[in-house]
């Protein structure tokens, strides 16, 4: 006869490969469909602004994460369009992201505010530095 004990102990290490798969995620969670955005720099910049509000709530991240989102949003916009080459910015635009990205941070009151904000200041164009910054961004003129 078989070991009860020995077969309790199979059957319960056999369980967890024989769970049903992880429960669907929440109605809130599930993201919605992505729009299409036109193949601009303020595409791009609109695009960030859709993915941030709906992916990147800055209130549940640390100001590190908000700018590693910000920087992985335009390397793959670049990469989805065959832009060769990464995001290669200068001393002084990584300086500006970081500053308008701290900037934000602390000057919005409510966390659905942060994108909205910040993207309204990337695709406004009257700063010369910050069209050069989208520029360098995208690899196209605003």
């Amino acid at each position: 006869a078989a070991d009860p004990e020995a077969a309790a102990a199979a059957t319960a290490a056999a369980a967890p490969s024989e769970q049903s798969p992880a429960p669907a995620p929440e109605p809130e969670q599930i993201p919605p469909t992505s729009p299409v955005f036109e193949i601009s720099a303020n595409g791009a910049i609109r695009e960030l602004l859709w993915k941030g509000q709906n992916f990147a709530d800055p209130s549940k991240l640390t100001p590190q994460e908000v700018i590693m989102v910000f920087f992985a949003h335009f390397a793959n916009w670049r990469q989805k369009r065959g832009m060769a080459g990464e995001v290669e910015l200068t001393r002084k635009q990584k300086q500006i992201v970081i500053l308008m990205i701290q900037t934000t941070l602390a000057s919005v009151r409510a966390g659905q505010d942060f994108w909205p904000t910040l993207c309204a200041e990337l695709g406004a164009g009257r700063d010369p530095e910050v069209k050069e910054l989208v520029f360098a961004l995208t690899g196209m003129q605003q």
